[in-house]
């Protein structure tokens, strides 16, 4: 936390180390904990229980390795492992610990790069942070830290039940579309309709993807073909995918086993993760931890087979195998089925058009109300790391 240069009159910045030890937590695998009610805390919170403590009192977690910096705080006896740290305050008559726990909780996003949260912290660099202390007759004031740390309990407790009805909330925004497929995609629901699997040749077929020689500089260099992995999948915010971050050149499409595939067809991760689905919105290859189903017969709707598909992920999720990461096979992919309205012996394109408008307006509906839950929830957040610089500014 930046201290802020013009502090209140009567405060001083004092370094931590000054007044709290920063000790290690001590290692305690899961297979040697034994029942008990005593908290086994790690770097991002209880873990497990234990019938021993390592910590008899109150005491501040901080998040070592893992989730760096992350503050928890334990008012009963506890066990901290070693991905954490804990803090003892030297002197409990001049530093009050629930003050300095929201302290510990202001440095939180210290911890935070661009590139997430960093993977560990140094012990002699977090006490070097400076904590505000309010002082008293040139003593640090207690009576005035526990006013702050009240005051700061009552006001998170109220942005708390906030941040719980939003996020049942946004739990609910999320369920709306998938609710509507299972009515519509039930595969015990058949009447005027027909389940047709994925390797079926009159309207499908699969295709698989591959990497080019990464050591060939031509395969890449200045490159304009769309390659596709998961973690393009995994980013985008559309149904439709147009882009990667990588590209291939044509020399390197030529030199390897992926193939493009048509504005339409249905991209789908199949390993690291198995799931991430989305309409190809142009041409495009992809490489092997994606497979796409290819779309032959007029009678299919490419946005419809798109919601069809997305009902079927946790079927494909299941069928997954491996040790390292699970991932879903050809012919594993082309055993799923989908249900597919039916007229006259061939699959309805006027119903599936119907079917596909219509979850196309619960989509956006779904979407529109999950952004705004999301944002007040990044609202909630940012009220309370408002309150707490303002608490440690003397202003609160």
């Amino acid at each position: 936390m930046k201290i802020n240069n013009t502090l209140s009159v009567n405060w001083k910045a004092i370094k931590l180390n000054e007044l709290v030890n920063l000790q290690y937590g001590k290692a305690l695998p899961a297979n040697q904990r034994k029942n008990g009610n005593v908290s086994v805390y790690g770097s991002n919170g209880i873990v497990g229980y234990h019938d021993k403590s390592l910590v008899e009192n109150p005491t501040i977690i901080i998040g070592r390795k893992g989730s760096a910096g992350k503050a928890n705080f334990s008012s009963n006896p506890s066990w901290i492992i070693d991905t954490a740290f804990y803090i003892e305050i030297i002197n409990a008559d001049i530093l009050n610990l629930n003050y300095l726990y929201y302290f510990c909780k202001s440095l939180e996003n210290e911890f935070v790069t661009p590139k997430g949260v960093k993977p560990g912290i140094n012990r002699d660099e977090y006490l070097s942070n400076k904590i505000p202390l309010p002082f008293k007759n040139g003593q640090p004031d207690i009576a005035e830290q526990k006013r702050i740390a009240d005051k700061l309990d009552k006001l998170f407790a109220e942005i708390d039940k906030a941040i719980k009805n939003t996020q049942t909330a946004l739990e609910y925004a999320e369920k709306i579309l998938q609710s509507e497929l299972q009515k519509i995609f039930n595969k015990t629901t058949t009447k005027d309709g027909n389940n047709i699997s994925l390797e079926d040749e009159r309207y499908f077929y699969i295709e698989t993807g591959s990497t080019p020689k990464t050591t060939k500089k031509e395969y890449w260099n200045d490159g304009n073909v769309i390659w596709i992995t998961p973690k393009d999948l995994g980013r985008i915010s559309s149904q439709e995918i147009d882009d990667s971050e990588r590209k291939i050149t044509v020399q390197g499409l030529k030199n390897c086993s992926a193939s493009l595939v048509p504005k339409g067809s249905i991209v789908i991760s199949t390993r690291a993760p198995i799931g991430y689905v989305a309409v190809a919105g142009r041409e495009l290859c992809f490489n092997q931890g994606c497979k796409a189903v290819v779309i032959k017969s007029e009678h299919i709707f490419s946005k419809y087979l798109y919601y069809a598909i997305i009902m079927a992920v946790d079927e494909m999720k299941e069928s997954g195998k491996g040790s390292t990461f699970k991932e879903i096979s050809k012919s594993k992919l082309g055993k799923i089925t989908v249900l597919f309205p039916f007229k006259n012996g061939i699959p309805d394109m006027d119903k599936q058009r119907y079917i596909a408008d219509r979850l196309d307006k619960i989509y956006l509906q779904s979407e529109n109300l999950k952004q705004k839950y999301r944002e007040q929830l990044d609202c909630w957040f940012k009220l309370k790391q408002s309150l707490l610089n303002k608490a440690f500014q003397g202003e609160l």
